[in-house]
């Protein structure tokens, strides 16, 4: 399941900062007893309120009222569906994006390993619809993590691999497969440098579960360094990458090129579409990108350019190039510009335009193409004035 390859010696040269922080917590194990007893308590407290959840509610009353009746389901289940001579895969992610992570693992499964049962667990409310498209053989919210609950839901699953998505591991449910001899993982796990799981307290609670995991993929080398300060072994962890590259990629594959959807993209130029990206997918994005798109502009350049020069070495302008730069339909679309323009950046989408071609006065919409302000004066893409060096697009 993890076949990537890990750096160890790029961690080992980083890892001594972790023994560091490995030694400060080497007190814990005296106050183990006292944590595990008042994290006991909480879900049992959790526990009653769920028995007590009113029918309706938001999103932390459905919480609860989902974990009512839920040993009775995990038994059910077991006894009409549960196959003893077919192995099982437990996989839990906590909400839908981590079930994103976890889907392309799953359908590796069902298709390289059919004789396996797969079950799927999720922790919100809004994870449930998801998690029924799945096509998973148990699809169910996870209990509360108490020791009875983990006792029930592993008696019923009976697991030959527990696996959890990203980051959201539960310490009483890890213990507990440890203890049967159940394999624990985690999969693409990230961990940001300010994240809360960093702190003393939730560390207190979740380092024996991220100690006791036999296999984590960490989706890069700081990701791998920063888990094992919470307390995943050097030897368990392994970077494995982002399992949703492979969902997007698996999608990109298995759809049509000539899909409605797509054909407003098709043109005989490169298109690019990047969507909830961060800055550093965006600087190797762009990297790759502006090579490719100058290529592409130079081998297309007799039929796209709108200016040509005449004998006499005068701009010459067709009345069809003046139509289009006139056209209303052209405004707010991305202006191909010379490296030297000057242009004002759009302040709801860091467009590089023009701030008189943001704007379709004659256009159905009559308004601002980039931020939908009706008003010019209240534009806030006018209004910004940020002007910036375009480069060419």
């Amino acid at each position: 399941m993890f076949g990537g390859k890990t750096n160890h010696a790029t961690i080992r040269a980083q890892y001594p900062s972790c023994a560091v922080v490995r030694h400060a917590h080497t007190g814990l194990s005296r106050v183990n007893f006292l944590l595990g007893s008042a994290y006991e308590g909480a879900v049992q407290l959790a526990r009653a309120a769920a028995a007590i959840a009113p029918a309706r509610g938001g999103k932390v009353v459905a919480t609860f009222r989902a974990r009512r009746g839920i040993r009775e389901r995990y038994l059910l289940w077991n006894r009409e569906s549960r196959n003893g001579e077919r192995p099982l895969v437990w996989m839990h992610a906590s909400s839908v994006g981590e079930g994103l992570q976890a889907r392309p693992v799953l359908e590796m499964l069902r298709t390289d390993h059919p004789e396996l049962q797969l079950a799927y667990t999720f922790f919100s409310p809004s994870a449930e619809p998801f998690a029924r498209s799945l096509g998973a053989d148990f699809a169910e919210y996870l209990p509360f993590d108490s020791r009875g609950d983990a006792r029930v839901a592993l008696d019923s699953l009976t697991p030959r691999v527990l696996a959890f998505s990203k980051l959201d591991v539960w310490p009483a449910l890890v213990a507990a497969a440890r203890a049967r001899g159940v394999r624990t993982a985690l999969l693409s796990a990230t961990l940001t440098e300010g994240s809360r799981r960093n702190s003393w307290v939730s560390s207190a609670f979740t380092r024996a579960a991220y100690d006791a995991l036999d296999a984590v993929g960490a989706v890069d080398e700081a990701d791998a360094i920063r888990l094992m300060k919470l307390g995943v072994r050097e030897k368990a962890i392994s970077v494995t990458g982002d399992t949703r590259f492979d969902q997007v990629w698996s999608r990109a594959q298995s759809t049509p090129a000539r899909d409605a959807l797509l054909a407003p993209l098709r043109s005989d130029r490169p298109t690019l579409v990047a969507g909830s990206t961060w800055a550093p997918d965006e600087d190797v994005l762009l990297a790759a990108w502006f090579p490719r798109r100058a290529s592409s502009s130079r081998r297309t350049s007799r039929r796209t350019r709108i200016s040509r020069t005449s004998s006499a070495g005068r701009p010459r302008t067709s009345s069809r190039s003046r139509a289009r730069a006139r056209s209303p339909l052209r405004a707010g679309r991305r202006m191909r510009t010379s490296c030297w323009l000057t242009a004002s950046g759009c302040s709801a989408t860091s467009t590089r335009l023009p701030t008189s071609r943001m704007w379709a006065e004659d256009f159905t919409a009559r308004g601002c193409t980039r931020c939908s302000s009706r008003r010019r004066s209240g534009c806030r893409c006018s209004s910004a004035r940020a002007t910036r060096r375009a480069a060419t697009l």
